[in-house]
């Protein structure tokens, strides 16, 4: 297959072809998981943030009317002291709140041990349990610990009652699941507490690496056994779930058979979980903002001392009731929503999300690894179809579209869309369109136009415009000389071949002395130095790459010798001037070149060169200084030139290493007879 036929197929394939587009969308996704793996802490944060902005934005969620919550708040400790309370007010409460008719009532308190005689003793640790047993639906927390390194496999040695209790409200049909996270029972409950509680639960609401509380364990193994959270136990006992009717499946759901709802309906509730059997918590608001209906504690206590059941049972009555500390700063928990809530607020907000339904599901490691290659992938095809500026505003199109998706099925579904990973991929295979797309344009052009000017043309903003602008460059013109006449005597194919031969050699020496290759003209050659990024040693480097010329052409014709090629011979011309530089032409058809009368000066330095022999322009010879070794000053009358030119006769430069021109000797020769001129 001809060059000519292999560029529009290659062209096709790299701009058109899909597979590459895939190639690179596959090659940013898996970058990206490399740095995800590397720093997993900080990506998983960053993506962290951008679940936190969904539920900021999103409004729409509903707070069931069987939820409220009673503060321990500032008001509560001004009126009723500071410090841990007689049990005997807490009694008061939750007897009166069972009498009101509250269907849940839970005390999120610690009550470990024996009340000391200063806060009452017996007698109000018997007030306690009282008020629990008359209350009938009580929940008491339990405190666990989940610290890296314990063996919690082994349980604590508790209170033969609690250990019933806490056995009691397992689900007796759930055996330890590996999967779910394992704990201690770090406090034991005040024994008999815990016979007349309906439920226990733990209180664990454990944060994300960034410190954010986002999800709760529904469960966790304790020993042979698997522990409810406390907001679950709340949940279970108020929809009349017993826990033989409970199922566990981590990974997919926990599933509440037959739960009663207070409108009469008698249903499944399928909670979905991760595999740590964890629920992400979809919060309806902030603390402060008080979306889950809230009163002091004072405000109860004063109701219930005032005998105004009524008014209470006009509030709290077929609902549950959570008592939370809301003064205490150290119970402080950050949430998606605000930097600091009461823990009893989470709990409050996991039993509305259960109750509403309001589910929240996180994309699986699938749809993760789906959604970051697809998207890289179509960035990178639709970059690919696009010019540049016009594949950036493209690509940020179908960035702001994919946001839109992953909020509209947020807010539509509860759908948790990844968003930094499928992302940060796109903009990466975008990143490598523009990479591969200039490499392959420096490739194909730059076998057409030197690479620097290919470069500079992609690089610059107005590199297509028509235009020039003026600056000094140091041009030097080659030529064969009598390379016309040869080509008569030879066919085409050694025509060519020894052409060839001749500028790749020209062209790597020029190259390596940092020149620019604007044009050939048959066997002649145009070389800038200082076009497209000047240099103060311009002219020396031009001089240098001349000599360096000069003296590879032994090699280029030793090469001839042995094809049975002719010798050729070469003549350099170079001169330093100001001219034009830029694109010249019209909107169809351009070129990059030089024009001006020192471009002309320079063809006709070198049209007065002799073979094997380097001839520089004054302003050349300047610019040079000591760099270049000079012979003869010679001044010509020059095509176009009415002045005579002085030009001089280059014998070597010096430098890192002192070049010189092979000298030959003139031999003269005795004519045995006169010849007439």
């Amino acid at each position: 297959m001809s060059t000519k036929a292999a560029n529009p197929l290659l062209t096709k394939f790299v701009r058109y072809s899909p597979v590459v587009a895939g190639a690179l969308g596959l090659l940013a996704s898996f970058l990206v998981w490399t740095h995800w793996q590397l720093s997993p802490q900080m990506l998983n944060a960053w993506e962290a943030t951008t679940y936190d902005w969904r539920l900021q934005l999103d409004d729409s969620v509903s707070v069931s009317p069987h939820v409220l919550t009673i503060g321990r708040d500032v008001e509560s400790v001004q009126r009723l002291g500071a410090g841990v309370w007689d049990r005997a007010i807490f009694a008061r409460v939750i007897a009166a709140l069972g009498e009101a008719g509250a269907t849940v009532v839970a005390p999120d308190f610690y009550f470990s041990g024996q009340s000391p005689t200063n806060r009452g003793g017996k007698l109000s640790d018997d007030a306690l349990v009282a008020a629990t047993k008359s209350a009938g639906g009580v929940v008491y927390p339990v405190v666990i610990s989940m610290r890296d390194g314990e063996d919690t496999r082994i349980p604590p040695k508790l209170h033969p009652f609690l250990w019933a209790a806490v056995a009691k409200t397992f689900p007796p049909l759930v055996s330890p699941i590996a999967s779910l996270k394992h704990a201690h029972i770090m406090g034991g409950l005040y024994p008999d507490l815990a016979t007349h509680a309906v439920g226990l639960g733990h209180i664990a609401a454990l944060s994300d690496e960034d410190g954010v509380y986002r999800r709760v364990p529904l469960y966790v193994n304790v020993g042979d056994q698997a522990l409810p959270s406390f907001g679950l136990s709340m949940v279970t006992t108020f929809l009349g779930v017993m826990p033989d009717r409970i199922t566990v499946q981590p990974g997919k759901r926990i599933t509440l058979h037959d739960a009663n709802f207070p409108d009469g309906k008698i249903r499944d509730v399928s909670v979905p979980i991760d595999d740590q059997g964890q629920l992400l918590i979809n919060y309806a608001g902030q603390w402060t903002e008080g979306v889950i209906p809230y009163f002091s504690f004072v405000d109860i206590w004063d109701a219930v001392q005032e005998g105004r059941l009524d008014e209470l049972r006009g509030v709290v009555d077929g609902n549950i009731v959570i008592l939370l500390p809301a003064a205490i700063d150290g119970d402080k928990r950050q949430t998606p929503l605000e930097l600091k809530a009461p823990g009893g607020f989470i709990h409050a907000n996991l039993v509305n999300t259960i109750l509403t339904g309001q589910w929240l599901h996180e994309a699986s490691p699938l749809v993760w690894a789906t959604s970051t290659v697809v998207l890289a992938g179509f960035a990178a095809w639709l970059f690919l179809l696009a010019s540049s500026w016009l594949g950036v505003l493209i690509i940020i199109v179908l960035l702001i579209f994919y946001v839109a998706v992953v909020y509209v099925s947020f807010i539509a579904g509860g759908v948790i869309l990844p968003v930094l990973a499928p992302l940060y991929a796109a903009v990466l295979s975008a990143g490598f369109v523009i990479s591969v797309h200039n490499r392959f344009i420096l490739s194909v052009f730059g076998k057409f136009l030197a690479p620097t000017i290919v470069s500079s043309i992609v690089r610059s903003r107005d590199g297509l415009e028509l235009g020039g602008s003026k600056q000094k460059i140091t041009i030097l013109m080659s030529d064969l000389r009598g390379f016309t006449s040869m080509c008569a005597g030879l066919d085409p194919q050694h025509v060519v071949t020894l052409l060839n031969r001749y500028l790749e050699t020209m062209i790597d020496i020029i190259e390596d002395h940092g020149g620019i290759v604007n044009d050939f003209m048959g066997d002649a050659i145009l070389v800038t130095f200082g076009a497209v990024r000047s240099r103060p040693d311009d002219a020396q480097r031009a001089v240098a790459c001349a000599v360096s010329m000069q003296l590879a052409m032994a090699g280029v014709n030793e090469r001839n010798r042995q094809d049975g090629l002719p010798p050729i011979y070469m003549g350099i011309g170079i001169n330093t001037g100001e001219v034009v530089v830029g694109n010249i032409g019209s909107s169809k058809r351009m070129k990059y070149d030089v024009i001006g009368s020192h471009v002309n000066l320079a063809s006709r330095i070198e049209s007065n060169t002799v073979a094997g022999q380097v001839l520089i322009s004054e302003s050349t010879k300047h610019d040079a200084a000591s760099a270049v070794l000079v012979g003869k000053k010679i001044e010509v009358l020059a095509k176009g030139f009415t002045d005579p030119v002085t030009i001089y006769d280059v014998l070597g430069v010096e430098g890192a290493e002192t070049i010189m021109l092979p000298r030959k000797e003139q031999q003269l020769t005795l004519l045995r007879e006169p010849v007439p001129l």
